[in-house]
């Protein structure tokens, strides 16, 4: 389990309830199933292009920045 990526979805997902979006609603809009997601979010794992997607949807970007 990858704690960096667990936290990244559990900002996403607290970004979305904020604009009034559930879990399934932004995996369907990302084009995930809320299973797939949920699963995701369990296992602390994600690829990339599905965090993406996800950001896309909330008008966000991924970025690396430094420490």
């Amino acid at each position: 389990m990858s704690k960096p990526i667990e936290k990244l979805i559990e900002q996403l997902l607290a970004i979305a309830h904020a604009r009034g979006l559930s879990q399934a609603q932004l995996a369907a809009a990302a084009g995930l199933t809320p299973v797939g997601l949920s699963k995701a979010k369990g296992r602390g794992d994600l690829r990339a292009s599905s965090l993406a997607a996800l950001a896309q949807q909330l008008d966000l970007e991924l970025a690396l920045i430094p420490r």
